[in-house]
């Protein structure tokens, strides 16, 4: 579980996996193709660029964390229980 842990959630192997596939996505979801009301739950189309590293909006209760951020609180979080 270590070496899971220590390769798939380093941060050096996932943030540049999650710009790879967020650019993959990007034109199906945001682009001239992509998402259109009623058929999409983004609120502004900056907030699939933004959530990768940002939470969505930043502030609310009921705000979406950021991928990045989020991984890296699970990461900090798993290192304290699992030696």
């Amino acid at each position: 579980m270590r070496a899971f842990l220590d390769y798939f959630l380093d941060e050096s192997v996932i943030n540049p996996r999650i710009d790879y596939l967020h650019d993959l996505a990007r034109p199906y979801v945001i682009g001239p193709e992509g998402e259109s009301w009623p058929y999409t739950l983004l609120v502004n189309p900056i907030d699939f660029d933004a959530n990768v590293d940002y939470d969505v909006p930043p502030f609310a209760p009921q705000r979406i964390l950021g991928l990045k951020s989020f991984l890296a609180d699970r990461r900090a979080y798993i290192d304290t229980v699992i030696p």
